[in-house]
């Protein structure tokens, strides 16, 4: 049997700058920079080293910003910026050749109407389209018992119509109590101050049902 040197320090066989560790038996992954010979010499020729890629020798002579993947790295940058520098410079061309566009924009041709008579203070001037009365949708029942909407807003009283028909497109309409023909635009703004058919006579898809109403600010006259 082969004689072995004791285990310790020598210098890696395949790079003097640094020591790989010898546990007596075989050598190991660990190294270190080269420091001076050990007290010990080997008794006995040590045996050469068969270093697996991954126990492959760690050096670091080389600076970081020359390693290849640093380089490749950089050089990738240096290139996306220089297309990316291409790219903006043609965008801005564009749109100076945008701005400087020569071609004269259509000509504006302004008709004046020739102006009418004017209105008397008794005449109307945008009378209100008359609504038309939606197909009713077809209901269970064949009547209903009026409910009293008198002091309610008109939205509310419109809701509970379709709510009792179980026809959300039954429609009803609204006078203005007043008698100034005023249109009720925003029918939250509009109260009840009465009603026709009147509460708790019967009705059905064919009533016509008429709320007359003034503004929530106002009194019923």
């Amino acid at each position: 049997m082969t004689n072995q040197p004791p285990a310790g320090w020598y210098p890696d066989q395949s790079n003097a700058n640094v020591q790989r560790y010898w546990d007596g038996s075989a050598w190991t992954d660990q190294t270190r920079p080269a420091a001076p010979p050990p007290d010990t010499e080997p008794t006995a020729p040590l045996p050469p080293m068969s270093v697996s890629p991954t126990q492959a020798p760690q050096t670091s002579a080389t600076p970081w910003w020359k390693r290849r993947w640093v380089l490749i790295t950089g050089g990738v940058l240096v290139v996306l910026f220089i297309i990316g520098s291409i790219a903006g410079g043609n965008d801005d061309t564009k749109k100076a050749d945008k701005k400087t566009d020569p071609t004269p924009a259509p000509a504006t041709i302004t008709v004046t109407a020739t102006p009418s008579a004017e209105p008397s203070p008794t005449q109307a001037t945008s009378p209100k389209p008359k609504k038309q009365k939606p197909a009713k949708a077809a209901n269970t029942a064949d009547s209903w018992t009026m409910p009293n909407q008198v002091g309610q807003d008109l939205q509310a009283s419109q809701d509970r119509i379709q709510a009792i028909t179980g026809n959300p497109f039954f429609y009803t309409a609204s006078k203005d109590a007043t008698g100034q023909s005023r249109f009720q635009v925003w029918d939250r703004d509009w109260q009840v101050c009465s009603q026709k058919p009147a509460a708790g006579t019967r009705f059905n898809d064919d009533t016509d049902i008429t709320f007359y109403v003034v503004k929530d600010t106002e009194d019923c006259p």
